[in-house]
């Protein structure tokens, strides 16, 4: 019983190896959005910058991992600014 216990671990490395490895290619795909986003509005092309920050956010939901999402709420924060008028240069 004690060596089917050893012969087990190098199989779950390996599994976690590729999880991780899989991680870091969906986290780089959402990167990639992002950068491209920012690089649009650096280039005043709001549509596509738009376009890339849908694309990002479509790649973290086929992700399907919920608890990483830190962009979520600075997403809506900025979706909302450009219909937010602060009152003290608007009278």
């Amino acid at each position: 019983m004690e060596n089917q216990g050893k012969q087990n671990q190098p199989n779950a490395q390996q599994n976690q190896q590729q999880d991780a490895q899989q991680r870091i290619q969906q986290y780089e795909e959402i990167a990639k959005h992002y950068a491209e986003a920012a690089s649009a509005l650096r280039n005043n092309d709001e549509a596509a910058s738009e376009r890339h920050l849908q694309q990002a956010q479509q790649a973290r939901q086929q992700q399907g991992n919920q608890s990483w999402n830190p962009g979520s709420q600075g997403d809506q924060k900025y979706q909302n600014d450009g219909e937010r008028q602060d009152p003290n240069t608007h009278m």
